[in-house]
C-alpha cells in the first residue's frame, strides 16, 4: 500500500468511523419502523432509544479498526477508549446534576441505553479483537 494512501486511511479513521456509525441509524430506524408498526399502530420509541446507543458504538469501534491500514486491534481499543470516556464524561455530568445546552440532563429508560452503549462498543471490540486475530500455522 503506497504512504499516501496509509497515511490518508489514518487521518480518515476517526471521522470515518464516526460518519458510518452515524449512517447506521437511518437502516436501524427503517427496520424498527417497519417491523413494529406491524405489531402497534403507533410506532414506539424506547426500542430504538435502546438499540441505537449500541448499534452506534459497536460500530464506531469495528469501523475504526477496519480503516486503520495497520495496528487494527490497537486502534479499535484506542477508539474504545475515546467512547468510554465520553460516556464517562456524561454520566459525570449527569450525577452531578449538569446541564446540556440549558436542559438538564437525566437517564432515559433507567439508565438502559447507556449500559447498552457500553456494551455495544464492548462487542465492537471483541469483534475486531476475533477479526485481527493472528492464527498461528
Amino acid at each position: 500500500m503506497p504512504l499516501y494512501l496509509q497515511i490518508f486511511r489514518w487521518i480518515a479513521v476517526l471521522p470515518g468511523s464516526l460518519l458510518v456509525a452515524l449512517l447506521t441509524l437511518f437502516p436501524l430506524h427503517w427496520i424498527l419502523y417497519l417491523v413494529t408498526t406491524r405489531v402497534v399502530e403507533v410506532y414506539p420509541e424506547m426500542p430504538e432509544r435502546i438499540l441505537a446507543p449500541a448499534i452506534l458504538s459497536g460500530v464506531f469501534v469495528w469501523v475504526g479498526s477496519r480503516i486503520s491500514p495497520t495496528y487494527k486491534f490497537e486502534t479499535s481499543a484506542v477508539l474504545f477508549g475515546i467512547w468510554m470516556f465520553l460516556i464517562g464524561g456524561v454520566v459525570f455530568l449527569t450525577w452531578s446534576g449538569g446541564d446540556w445546552f440549558g436542559g438538564q440532563l437525566y437517564f432515559q429508560g433507567g439508565g438502559l441505553p447507556t449500559i447498552m452503549a457500553i456494551l455495544g462498543a464492548a462487542v465492537g471490540l471483541f469483534v475486531a479483537r476475533i477479526e485481527n486475530t493472528s492464527i498461528p500455522k
